[in-house]
């Protein structure tokens, strides 16, 4: 969890992957990587119509926040790793 500690967002807040994902905490592998895929589908910078006032940028860093997030969920479903962390 020390990643969570080290992407403090400046508001004081810890990082809540769950939070940006919209699921809960206690959702399973496949259920996390179904909505995120929704996600994906939904908000995917080249297919996403961009808000009158939304840039290119906004929407690329909002997709890369989905993807963290979703990696942040899953690593804890990753079996026992070579020592890479």
């Amino acid at each position: 969890m020390s990643y969570q500690a080290s992407q403090a967002k400046a508001a004081g807040k810890l990082y809540d992957p769950f939070q940006i994902l919209e699921i809960s905490p206690h959702a399973d592998e496949k259920s996390i990587k179904r909505h995120y895929r929704k996600l994906s589908l939904k908000f995917h910078p080249d297919k996403l119509e961009l808000a009158p006032n939304q840039t290119k940028e906004e929407a690329d860093s909002h997709f890369v926040e989905l993807t963290k997030a979703y990696k942040a969920c899953v690593v804890r479903f990753l079996g026992p790793t070579d020592g890479a962390v």
